[in-house]
């Protein structure tokens, strides 16, 4: 993802061009994208989340509540929504 270069995107999803939002702050960084993909087999909700609750840790995440995980400061909030067959995942990086 642009704004969070080493978060993976999972297979599947396509990041949404102008979505990307990044600002500093003396408490860290802040930021958001989103990525849309079909909704189907592959791409559910459940299965979103499922991957990212399985990728994270590797990448040094602790999970911290529902679609939450936490590292170095950071809070990583994941949600995902399907409307009119195409699913959006919602990344949001804030300060812990």
């Amino acid at each position: 993802l642009s704004v969070i270069d080493d978060l993976p995107l999972m297979a599947g999803l396509i990041e949404v061009k102008g979505s990307a939002l990044v600002f500093s702050t003396p408490q860290g960084r802040i930021a958001e994208v989103s990525a849309k993909g079909r909704s189907g087999d592959a791409a559910r909700p459940k299965q979103v989340v499922a991957f990212y609750a399985r990728t994270l840790p590797q990448l040094g995440w602790k999970p911290a509540g529902a679609a939450s995980w936490v590292r170095e400061g950071e809070r990583l909030g994941l949600a995902v929504l399907v409307k009119n067959g195409t699913l959006t995942a919602q990344f949001s990086l804030i300060p812990n």
